[in-house]
C-alpha cells in the first residue's frame, strides 16, 4: 500500500457502497489488495529504516571537505 490516505480512502468509499473490484480499478490495486486492507483495522505503519552501515570518521571527514569546497565554488572539486 502506498499510504495512510490511500487506506482512508478506500475504507470511506468502500462504506458509500463502492464494491471491491471497482476500488481495485481506482486505485490500481489487486482486489486481493483491495480486500486485505479493507479487513485490516488501521493502516499500515512501517519502522523508520536504520542506516545499513554508518559513516566511518574518514567518511564523514571526506564528505565535510565536499560540502566545503562546493560552498566555496571550486570547481572539478
Amino acid at each position: 500500500m502506498e499510504s495512510e490516505e490511500v487506506w482512508m480512502d478506500l475504507h470511506a468509499l468502500h462504506r458509500h457502497g463502492w464494491s471491491i473490484s471497482a476500488l481495485a480499478r481506482k486505485f490500481h490495486l489487486n482486489r486481493r489488495t483491495v480486500r486485505r486492507e479493507l479487513a485490516a483495522g488501521a493502516p499500515p505503519g512501517y519502522p523508520p529504516r536504520a542506516l545499513r552501515y554508518p559513516f566511518t570518521a574518514a567518511q564523514l571527514a571526506h564528505i565535510e571537505r565536499r560540502v566545503s569546497v562546493q560552498r566555496r565554488g571550486v570547481r572539478g572539486a
